[in-house]
C-alpha cells in the first residue's frame, strides 16, 4: 500500500492539510462512513510515524476480523480516494477567490437574480484589480470576467450600449499570452528533440507584436523576448531585454510560471555556453541568484536536486565558493528527504574538490549512493578524478571496474552509458601510460578526439594538454 495513490498524495499534505481533511471527513456533507475516517487517521498516524504499511497490516488495524478481506479494504481505499479528490478540488476552488466570484456571478444571473449577479460581478472586478500576480492565470480570468459582464449586460437588455473593448482586449491579451506559451515549450522541445509542427500564427503574431503597446504587459513581453531569444539564439539583444524584465517584473509572476520564465533566459545561456561562449556562465549563475531570491526554483517547497546541482555547479565554475558553500548549507533544507544527504554531500565533495581539500571530497563520495543512477556515475567519475591525480593507481583500476560493472548492470542509461563507458576506457589507457612521452600523450588526444560522446571531456583532455 507504501507505493498507492492514495498514500502517494497524504505524503504531500502540510500540517494544516492534515487537520483541514480531517474536518472535510468528520462532515456527514462528505463523508457518512466512519470506517473511511478510520482509515485515514491510521495512514495520517503510521505515516507521521514511519510506520509500514503493508495490505495485512492496514487490514488489520482499520476493519475488524471477521470483515477482514482484500476486497473490503479495496472499497475503504477507493472511498477515502474519491473524498481526498473532492477536497483537493475544493481546496483549490476556495483558493481562487476571483474565480469563485466569477462563478457566482453566473449562477445568480442563470437565475435571472440581476442585482445579486451585479454585485458579485462587481466584487469580482475588485478581487481582480487588486490581484498582486500578472501571469497568465490574471488574462484569463480578465477574459472570463468581461465574458460574463456581456451576458448580464444581454439579461438587462444593455448588450447595445455596452462598451465592447474591454472584452476584445482582455481575449486577445489572453489569446497572445497563450500563443507566445506555446511558441516557447514549442521551441524548447525542438532544441533536443527536432520534430516538424505547423507552427500557425505564431510568425504573424510576433509580427504584430512589434512596437505594438501590448509590449507594455509584462506578461506579453516577456514571453515575446523568451520566444525570439529561442527563435533566434545567436541575437542577444532579445536575452538581454528577457534577463532586464525578469529582473523588473519577477514579483508579477509566481510558481510554475515564473519558474519557466526563468528557464528560458538560463536555457539561452546553455546554448551559447554549448558553443564554448564561457561569459553566459556568469549571466547564469546570476539568473540563478536572483531566481532563488524570488523563489522561482520552489516547487511545493523542495528545490530540485538537478537545479540544486546546477546552481552549484555554475558558482563553482565562477570561482565563487564561499557563495557556493552558503548556498549548499541554506538550501540544503529545500531537497527532498530521501535525496537530501546523497545531493548535499556529492556538492560538497565537488566543493571540496574544486578548492584543494581532496581528502575531504573522498569521505563525502565514498558515503554516496542511492537510485538515481546518473548522480551516482557523476559521484564514481568524480571519485575516479581524485584517485587518479593522488596516484592511487590500484584504488583507481578497481573503480573503474566497478563504474563499467555498474553501467552493464543498468538497462536504461541512453546515450549515458556509452559516455561513461569511453571515460573508463579513456581513463584506463591515461593511467596505464607515461605521459612525459608525446606520443603517448597524442595518442591520448586522438582518442578522445575519436570519442562521440564522453563524459568528463575537458578534464580528460587537460591531462594530455602539455
Amino acid at each position: 500500500m507504501e507505493k498507492s495513490n492514495l498514500v502517494q498524495i497524504l505524503q504531500t499534505f502540510s500540517g494544516s492539510e492534515w487537520r483541514d481533511f480531517e474536518k472535510w471527513l468528520r462532515s456527514p456533507a462528505h463523508n457518512t462512513r466512519a470506517d473511511v475516517l478510520q482509515l485515514f487517521r491510521y495512514l495520517r498516524k503510521s505515516l507521521s510515524a514511519a510506520e509500514p504499511l503493508g495490505t495485512g497490516v492496514v487490514s488489520r488495524a482499520v476493519i475488524p476480523a471477521q470483515a477482514q478481506n482484500n476486497d473490503h479494504l479495496h472499497h475503504l481505499k477507493s472511498y477515502l480516494m474519491k473524498s481526498l479528490e473532492d477536497f483537493l478540488l475544493w481546496s483549490a476552488w476556495s483558493a481562487d477567490v476571483v474565480g469563485r466570484q466569477q462563478m457566482l456571478a453566473a449562477v445568480f444571473r442563470q437565475r435571472s437574480l440581476g442585482k445579486l449577479a451585479r454585485r458579485a460581478r462587481r466584487l469580482a472586478t475588485e478581487l481582480q484589480v487588486a490581484a498582486p500576480m500578472r501571469g497568465h492565470d490574471f488574462f484569463e480570468k480578465q477574459a472570463r470576467l468581461e465574458i460574463e459582464n456581456i451576458r448580464l449586460a444581454e439579461l438587462e437588455n444593455t448588450v447595445q450600449s455596452h462598451d465592447l473593448q474591454p472584452l476584445l482586449d482582455a481575449q486577445e491579451v489572453r489569446f497572445i499570452v497563450e500563443k507566445l506559451q506555446a511558441g516557447c515549450l514549442l521551441l524548447s522541445q525542438q532544441a533536443v528533440s527536432p520534430r516538424p509542427y505547423d507552427s500557425g500564427l505564431l510568425a504573424s503574431l510576433v509580427a504584430f507584436l512589434a512596437n505594438h503597446r501590448y509590449l507594455g504587459i509584462p506578461a506579453v513581453s516577456l514571453y515575446y523576448y523568451g520566444y525570439l531569444a529561442q527563435l533566434e539564439p545567436e541575437e542577444d539583444g532579445h536575452f538581454r531585454r528577457l534577463k532586464a524584465l525578469l529582473t523588473e517584473h519577477s514579483p508579477l509572476f509566481r510558481g510554475e510560471e515564473l519558474r519557466n520564465l526563468y528557464l528560458l533566459a538560463i536555457n539561452f545561456c546553455i546554448r551559447r555556453l554549448n558553443r564554448l561562449e564561457r561569459g553566459y556562465l556568469r549571466e547564469a549563475f546570476e539568473l540563478y541568484q536572483s531566481g532563488l531570491i524570488a523563489g522561482a526554483f520552489l516547487q511545493n517547497g523542495q528545490l530540485s536536486r538537478f537545479t540544486y546541482t546546477n546552481i552549484a555547479q555554475a558558482g563553482m565554475g565562477l570561482g565563487e565558493f564561499d557563495w557556493v558553500a552558503g548556498f549548499l548549507e541554506k538550501y540544503k533544507k529545500y531537497l527532498a528527504p530521501e535525496l537530501r544527504e546523497p545531493v548535499s554531500q556529492f556538492n560538497l565533495a565537488r566543493l571540496y574538490y574544486e578548492t584543494g581539500r581532496p581528502d575531504a571530497a573522498m569521505r563525502c563520495l565514498l558515503n554516496i549512493e542511492h537510485d538515481d543512477i546518473i548522480h551516482n556515475l557523476a559521484a564514481k567519475t568524480l571519485l575516479a578524478r581524485i584517485y587518479y591525480e593522488q596516484g592511487e593507481l590500484n584504488a583507481l583500476d578497481s573503480l573503474l571496474d566497478s563504474i563499467a560493472v555498474y553501467i552493464r548492470r543498468k538497462k536504461v542509461l541512453g546515450y549515458h552509458r556509452d559516455s561513461y563507458l569511453s571515460f573508463v576506457k579513456i581513463l584506463r589507457l591515461t593511467a596505464a601510460l607515461d605521459l612525459t612521452r608525446a606520443g603517448n600523450r597524442a595518442e591520448v588526444r586522438e582518442k578522445i578526439a575519436g570519442m562521440k560522446v564522453l563524459a568528463e571531456r575537458e578534464w580528460l583532455a587537460g591531462l594530455v594538454a602539455r
